[in-house]
């Protein structure tokens, strides 16, 4: 297996405030599947997607309501960021960055929303952009289509994000760091994410790692 990991941009960060590590990449590419494995608290949006996928659970995947309530909400202007993708809307609220008081937090999002976070985010006194971390997971095409496949997605379904992987790929030169995830073993992907996360937890401490 090749898993390899590059960085891909300087960032001039704010070292003593916690992150979120934004994993950015095309559907299939085992970024939730990755979040899990890393363990620290995950930023979870909602979603009005209402067909809940198996082995998924309202709350642990993604907050689950109607368009209906997301549009309500969003009269209310609770959303801090909000973003549209495959015909369903997604939001978080400030409500779900609480835990970033003390602890690095991971986040699953595409990079339309990520730019549309790191907006976001500067809605909150005390929080910026600085904060904010992007991962690219690179998974071959085949690899792509196999845990699509997998994940119990129609063909109609499977086509259009197929489409859509190739618009993602484009994002890869613009995020922090490169990891490179293939033939359905995520092991030395998480892995290597942790060493990011680790070396800046080390800069944040001011010690060697």
């Amino acid at each position: 297996m090749k898993v390899s990991i590059s960085k891909t941009t300087s960032t001039n960060s704010t070292t003593h405030l916690n992150k979120v590590y934004c994993l950015i990449g095309p559907s299939g590419a085992g970024k939730s599947s990755i979040a899990r494995e890393i363990g620290l608290p995950e930023v979870i949006s909602y979603r009005t997607r209402q067909k809940l996928r198996p082995g998924e659970v309202n709350g642990v995947d993604g907050h689950f309501i109607s368009r209906e309530e997301f549009l309500e909400m969003k009269k209310q202007n609770l959303w801090i960021t909000e973003t549209e993708y495959a015909g369903d809307y997604y939001g978080i609220t400030q409500g779900e960055l609480l835990e970033l008081e003390n602890s690095p937090m991971i986040y699953v999002i595409d990079w339309p929303g990520l730019e549309l976070f790191r907006e976001g985010i500067e809605k909150i006194e005390g929080y910026s952009r600085d904060q904010i971390v992007s991962i690219f997971i690179h998974t071959p095409r085949k690899d792509l289509e196999s845990r699509m496949i997998r994940q119990g997605r129609n063909k109609e379904e499977i086509r259009a994000r197929l489409d859509r992987a190739d618009r993602d790929y484009a994002a890869s030169s613009k995020c922090d760091y490169v990891v490179v995830n293939e033939n359905g073993d995520i092991k030395n992907a998480v892995c290597e994410i942790l060493k990011i996360i680790l070396s800046d937890m080390c800069l944040k401490k001011e010690i060697s790692c």
